[in-house]
């Protein structure tokens, strides 16, 4: 019998553990997954984006193009649908039922499985790999180990890095938070004295919600390099249709300046003819990796620097309820958003005493606040998360990492491409360790046909071995 393993239980190994259950007969699928309920696939799917029970935390693309099924576009929304609630494609719902669904699409796979397939989960977290001839030893951190034919790297988001700051005494702090979503991190916040997010992005949203939820008089200062917040999207019921990409964009010059250009002025053309802005960002999304690939190191590294946060303002924007809640906030003072940066930070015992320079400004000013919470969103570095299994595996050149600590390094197959650049042929990579590759490598719509393309793969392979 053949043995699939996946390491993380998050949206790409779960729905990829669902897909090879029922396209493999007599094939065996571990899934390791370093969840906080063990033993359990009430945890699976869920990761950083699904985790949360919160139903003001919603999902920032409409229901009807969430299905985790690239041949059945309707799945998430009979789902729905079955589950008594009244939704229909343009609908934004709360996170915590798209992670009870992609549970349910991995129960309905194993109750439909080939003949002969076997499923099992492991709670734990996998800290090496081991090439045995044809097979792989995955090493686990209670000491146990278990063999593999093809491995799966599925590791998901990791959680935000540390700002550079002058002072990095700040971040022993016990009033300060890394991670907002590790267990009962929010629920540790004083309330009753101000509390700093840093960063203005998606993860900023949902963090003040949930501390401004019962707390009128709760005051909360988010700070990033330009204040920037995300852009809302429309209540449409329907899905674009990518046809207002601008002309020639994917043959003219490929530099961050080019692309700039031709999306700034594919906007105003079509807004002259009543069509929104958001519908030229939209059809970007099936060119976004060819994009991407067409830029050399350089004007990648230009792209990140110069225009990455108005990317991500525009191309990953909130829901309308979301994005509404957030404008309630600011109006009743609840919620301040300044663009900033944080210079210094030390505990003083009494609360945290901060040092920000105001955008644009020589000068600095002192705040005083009760907690400090990382609110930048994921790292793309492993190795400033620590993770420990790509760092080992990095160090001695099984893997390599790319030169913008983007993610990994991997073939067109989506194969793991060794410190020479060798295709490692019985590893895979999905998820977002593609970036360096793809850039486009978090959203559902990618995620699927990732999936999708990884269990042909594997499929193949079983085949030729046979």
């Amino acid at each position: 019998m053949n043995t699939v393993a996946i390491v993380g239980g998050g949206f790409s190994g779960t729905v990829l553990a669902a897909r090879l259950l029922q396209a493999v007969p007599a094939l065996h699928v571990v899934m390791i997954h370093r969840g906080h309920e063990a033993g359990s696939t009430n945890s699976l799917g869920r990761g950083l984006a699904y985790g949360t029970r919160s139903e003001a935390h919603l999902l920032n693309v409409p229901a009807g193009r969430m299905s985790a099924v690239p041949e059945d576009g309707d799945s998430f929304l009979r789902y729905l649908r079955n589950s008594g609630l009244d939704a229909d494609g343009g609908s934004f719902v709360a996170r915590h039922r798209y992670g009870a669904y992609l549970g349910a699409c991995l129960e309905t796979a194993e109750q439909n499985r080939t003949a002969g397939a076997t499923f099992t989960l492991r709670r734990g977290e996998v800290i090496d790999l081991e090439r045995i001839g044809d097979r792989t030893r995955l090493l686990l951190d209670d000491g146990s180990t278990l063999e593999a034919d093809r491995v799966v790297l599925a590791v998901g988001n990791f959680a935000p890095s540390d700002p550079q700051i002058a002072d990095a005494g700040l971040y022993s702090s016990s009033h300060y938070l890394r991670d907002p979503w590790s267990p009962g991190a929010i629920e540790q916040v004083d309330r009753t004295r101000p509390v700093l997010l840093l960063g203005t992005g998606l993860t900023m949203f949902d963090v003040a919600q949930s501390l401004a939820a019962g707390n009128p008089k709760i005051r909360l200062i988010a700070i990033s390099r330009r204040g920037a917040m995300p852009h809302a999207h429309r209540r449409v019921p329907h899905a674009p249709d990518f046809a207002h990409a601008p002309a020639h964009i994917v043959t003219g010059a490929a530099t961050a300046r080019a692309y700039l250009r031709a999306v700034r002025t594919e906007v105003t053309r079509l807004a002259a003819d009543g069509i929104d802005w958001r519908e030229v960002i939209a059809s970007l999304r099936p060119l976004t990796s060819q994009l991407w690939q067409r830029l050399p190191p350089s004007e990648r590294k230009r792209f990140l620097r110069h225009l990455r946060p108005y990317w991500d303002v525009h191309r990953h924007r909130a829901a309308p309820e979301t994005a509404e809640a957030m404008l309630r906030l600011i109006a009743a003072g609840q919620l301040q958003v300044r663009a900033a940066r944080l210079i210094a930070g030390n505990d003083t015992g009494a609360g945290l005493q901060l040092t920000i320079r105001p955008r644009g400004d020589t000068r600095v000013e002192a705040l005083t606040v009760g907690t400090v919470i990382n609110c930048t969103g994921p790292t793309s570095d492993f190795r400033a998360a620590g993770e420990r299994l790509l760092c080992r595996l990095e160090s001695r050149g099984d893997i390599a990492q790319d030169r913008l600590h983007l993610g990994v390094e991997i073939d067109a197959d989506g194969h793991l491409l060794d410190r020479r650049g060798r295709p490692q042929p019985h590893w895979h990579c999905i998820g977002p360790l593609r970036k360096a590759r793809d850039w486009e490598a978090v959203a559902v719509p990618e995620l699927r046909e990732q999936v999708r393309e990884v269990a042909a793969a594997i499929v193949n392979s079983f085949a030729t071995k046979s």
